[in-house]
């Protein structure tokens, strides 16, 4: 909202009236800058109730369903970070957990309710030489289970 001569002279007369600005023999230069003082003051007080009311709208659905989204989003995008930025394992290493091992072939990342984001690994279950089993069997092993990284032979 701008600030109108009207809202200034109302605002200057009752700046009179209670004793906050002399009411005779104010030379022009003191009475021009008390002025633009009060209007500095008024726009200040405008632009602020202005943003308040804008905070107090009412907000549609769509609204709250588009950024629910855009923040559901980003905490993908933060899981999938912190899970990548501690992942020891590459694509093509042999792993052991407590089932057995497998050579990594795909890497994701996951997020439970209590742990923090980690990686999943999938790849080809491979017997204690090394070799994959002739079913081709594949299986995933989880980030926490992983005992050790088997060096290839």
């Amino acid at each position: 909202m701008e600030i109108t001569d009207e809202i200034l002279i109302v605002a200057v007369r009752k700046a009179v009236e209670i004793g906050l600005l002399p009411s005779r023999n104010v030379p022009t230069e003191e009475y021009l800058k008390n002025w633009d003082l009060i209007k500095q003051i008024l726009q200040a007080a405008f632009d602020k109730a202005q943003q308040h009311q804008s905070l107090k709208e009412k907000m549609t659905e769509d609204e709250y369903y588009k950024k629910k989204l855009e923040i559901e989003d980003l905490k993908k995008e933060l899981a999938r970070e912190y899970a990548e930025s501690n992942n020891p394992y590459e694509i093509g290493d042999v792993i052991r957990d407590h089932i057995g091992c497998i050579r990594i072939e795909i890497i994701n990342t996951y997020t439970t309710m209590y742990d923090l984001p980690s990686c999943s690994y999938s790849g080809l279950c491979l017997k204690k030489n090394g070799e994959p089993y002739k079913s081709g069997e594949i299986r995933e092993s989880y980030q926490q289970n992983v005992i050790e990284k088997i060096n290839p032979k």
